[in-house]
């Protein structure tokens, strides 16, 4: 049974010869290297504190994490759910390792007025706890702040779709949203810098009943970006098109493969 606003997390990973799990020293490193980002040097040898691949740099061994949390940067749009309300502001989880807080005030000028004391009494109005609201980093954690300030447009809470949440390194652009497919659009994607991937099926002049078809291709599609991040993938259009229609001829014990297959030669064209 499809329903709205479900909040869907993909942790499956595929099987690669670079990947560490933590305590483990990578094969074939040379001595003279030292310890980077997610590792330490134990033993005269660099080893991973997490699991993930392995990257030399700099003669510096790294370790990207399948974990890590997302790291905010000023300017970033990102999609966050409410999980606090209190007197002037919400509290918005955006999965990053600090609290991200949206101020009324920042709803209220995109509204043309200011803030008074009645505000305070009907803050769940405008947002209350479990709501969806995608939004824009204004200040960023410093000494002086441990927090993250957002900031947001007069389109700031997301209507009832399905929340799709992929590593965040896999989105490559600071924000992103298209309409797929490009040639008859049925389903509103939003992708978020912090990971999380917004999806609705485009609401028409005529407001019809959303049918069986766009409802079976939202479920694709939801499944498509899923192997995206199983396969390490960017989550772009031409993939999310790519991944489709492989799932769209069957799914297999060699789809993830096959999409693999796919992705490298779309990226040979």
């Amino acid at each position: 049974m499809f329903s709205f606003f479900e909040e869907t997390n993909e942790h499956q990973h595929p099987v690669d010869k670079n990947i560490i799990t933590p305590g483990r020293t990578p094969a074939n490193l040379k001595n003279q290297f030292g310890s980077g980002l997610f590792s330490f040097r134990g033993n005269a040898m660099p080893t991973a504190c997490f699991c993930g691949p392995v990257t030399n740099l700099e003669q510096h061994t790294f370790v990207n994490p399948y974990q890590k949390r997302y790291s905010p940067q000023s300017g970033d749009t990102v999609i966050g759910k409410v999980i606090e309300v209190s007197d002037d502001r919400w509290k918005i989880d955006i999965g990053a390792h600090l609290p991200a807080y949206l101020n009324v005030t920042q709803i209220l000028e995109t509204a043309g007025r200011m803030f008074n004391d009645t505000d305070s009494l009907s803050m769940r109005t405008y947002l209350e706890e479990g709501d969806w609201v995608i939004a824009f980093i204004n200040k960023t954690p410093t000494d002086e702040m441990r927090s993250i300030q957002l900031n947001t447009t007069s389109e700031y809470k997301l209507t009832p779709g399905l929340v799709q949440r992929v590593r965040s390194r896999l989105v490559q652009a600071v924000s992103s949203s298209f309409k797929f497919p490009y040639d008859n659009p049925v389903i509103d994607v939003k992708v978020a810098k912090n990971g999380y991937i917004w999806l609705r099926p485009v609401e028409n002049e005529e407001k019809s009943i959303i049918n069986q078809a766009v409802i079976n291709l939202l479920s694709q599609l939801n499944s498509a970006i899923m192997y995206l991040n199983r396969c390490e993938a960017p989550i772009t259009y031409e993939n999310c098109h790519c991944a489709l229609s492989v799932l769209i001829e069957g799914i297999g014990n060699n789809t993830e493969k096959r999409i693999i297959d796919a992705l490298v030669e779309l990226n040979n064209k």
